[in-house]
């Protein structure tokens, strides 16, 4: 970098100066600022420029700049401008000659008179086609694919220009992992009118489904908005969580307030591989974490109305629920607050292994300050002959739990029955075991029930339970038993003892409604049976 200079010590003080780049590096000095520093980045900018202007009237100034050299390039990708660029300023104004730059499916020309400090008339243009993979340079994480095509005019009074412009988006696709769902096949059509942008058209494809918007923006010293979406079979994912849905949407207002309203229709729910229910119970529970979020998302008001369709069904290996959902969205975008109810019909959730099937139940949420479900949720199992129903009532993180089991026993003895697989009259009565084959007995189901909790994981079966003295003192073997889940209505149970390979049992249960199952069992002596059960409350 040169620079020199000198001033006039008489009359007028005629000052000048001028100042050369050349061969500026501009991979380490961009990479500085960017989100990611980029080490594969290069470029070079040169520029060359003069000024004159007498001190005793700066109103005289005049001066010029001109970039012979810009480029840049990183991997696959480059720009470059393909003339030099030329700017002069003289009597208030600046004219800029046209200017090309080229690139990796992108070819930009600008030129045009912008008035500063004069009464000339404003006249700019722009036009050309700008690719969006560009976007690789300045930030790593998004993928982006198309083409923005620009035909930008503007003339007449700077401050209300007359302008025809027409900005059109071309098949473009955009993901990134931070984004719950990606976009492909983008195309829009927005025109420009002094500081009002109406987009006239937007259709593409998000999630697997399509998405439409229309609307209008105005910027400027008081900008504002207003943008209506309407979104079909489009499909997201969120902790855990996989829905397909449908919605209308309007967003309104300005950057200082907004509101967001309408209303989505849930049409599918599933659980994605590897989810975790404690996890995703644990976004509900405890205090509200601080945010992070922007002032624009704090600033934006919620009014959505969030429906089920139809009776949902979802299923993974280890829960299953059936039900419906009514939910509000309030709040604002950074802390979004759900009201409403959601009512449980049916499935079941395998824990501490055993198998728990879901009754009846409800989800409320009824706090206005911040979101927290309230259950009232009724499961039953099945230990020996006892039928057993817990009831849990209350917030996520201050449950209670009510029990009662058919034959009727005490809360003392139902818990020693899930917990042990024995009543404390039964444990009492054992007096002929010895402590130290208890104490052995205890560890070893200890022991089996880390391995077997390790390879449900590894292997997602629904149940797996290893009882290492599953037979009598005198006779003991081990017992083996799985359970999986197939479908949301299919159930496989196989049971063995390794000590005998004449010891196994296999039963498939088929349930196509909540009130009937189909049983088919094989038992350890070879024979079949067919059952078949109604459940009807009267």
């Amino acid at each position: 970098m040169q620079a020199k200079g000198g001033v006039d010590l008489k009359d007028e003080y005629l000052s000048n100066a001028t100042m050369d780049v050349r061969a500026l590096p501009l991979g380490p000095l961009l990479g500085k600022y960017l989100p990611e520093q980029r080490q594969d980045l290069q470029g070079l900018l040169e520029i060359h420029g003069a000024l004159n202007v007498p001190l005793k009237e700066l109103a005289r100034l005049e001066g010029h700049a001109e970039i012979p050299t810009f480029n840049l390039r990183y991997k696959d990708i480059q720009i470059a401008n393909d003339r030099p660029l030329r700017m002069r300023y003289s009597n208030g104004t600046v004219t800029v000659e046209e200017a090309r730059i080229k690139g990796t499916g992108s070819e930009l020309s600008v030129q045009g008179i912008i008035p500063v400090h004069s009464s000339a008339a404003l006249n700019v243009s722009a036009n050309g086609t700008i690719d969006l993979g560009l976007l690789q340079m300045i930030a790593p994480h998004p993928h982006a694919s198309g083409q923005v095509q620009i035909d930008v005019k503007a003339s007449g009074n700077p401050s209300r220009p007359m302008t025809e412009d027409q900005i059109r988006i071309v098949n473009t696709s955009l993901s990134a992992e931070s984004l719950p769902v990606a976009l492909s096949g983008i195309n829009a059509e927005m025109a420009v009118s002094g500081n009002r942008i109406d987009l006239r058209e937007l259709k593409g494809t998000v999630g697997g489904g399509t998405i439409s918007s229309h609307g209008s923006f105005i910027y400027g010293p008081q900008p504002n908005f207003d943008l209506k979406l309407e979104a079909k079979a489009v499909r997201i994912h969120q902790t855990g969580i996989r829905a397909t849905m449908d919605g209308k949407l309007q967003l309104s207002g300005s950057p200082q307030k907004s509101l967001l309203s309408g209303k989505v229709l849930v049409d599918r729910l599933s659980f994605q591989e590897g989810f975790d229910l404690s996890t995703f119970l644990g976004q509900f529970s405890g205090e509200p974490t601080v945010s992070t979020q922007s002032t624009f998302q704090n600033n934006m008001q919620l009014n959505v109305t969030v429906q089920s369709t139809q009776d949902l069904n979802l299923a993974s290996s280890q829960l299953s629920i059936e039900g419906s959902a009514d939910l509000h969205v309030t709040g604002t975008a950074g802390h979004p607050v759900i009201l409403g109810r959601a009512i449980l019909t049916g499935g079941e959730v395998f824990f501490s292994n055993k198998r728990f099937e879901i009754q009846s139940g409800t989800i409320a949420f009824a706090n206005p300050v911040r979101t927290e479900p309230v259950v009232n949720l009724f499961v039953n199992t099945t230990v020996q002959q006892y039928k057993i129903t817990m009831n849990f009532v209350g917030p996520l993180d201050r449950l209670k739990t009510n029990y009662t089991s058919d034959p009727s026993l005490p809360p003392l003895d139902i818990i020693n029955l899930l917990a042990f697989g024995k009543t404390t009259a039964d444990s009492a009565s054992n007096t002929s075991t010895p402590a130290s084959l208890g104490a052995e007995s205890a560890l070893a189901r200890g022991v089996a029930g880390q391995i077997g909790k390790g390879v449900q994981n590894m292997t997602g079966i629904s149940q797996l339970t290893i009882d290492p003295m599953a037979g009598n003192t005198q006779n003991p073997g081990a017992q083996v038993s799985i359970q999986q889940r197939v479908t949301g209505s299919v159930l496989l149970t196989f049971s063995t003892d390794v000590t005998s390979t004449q010891s196994q049992t296999v039963q498939l249960q088929y349930q196509p409604k909540r009130q009937v199952t189909i049983s088919v069992l094989r038992d350890q002596f070879g024979g079949y049976g067919f059952d078949v059960r109604l459940h009807k409350v009267f």
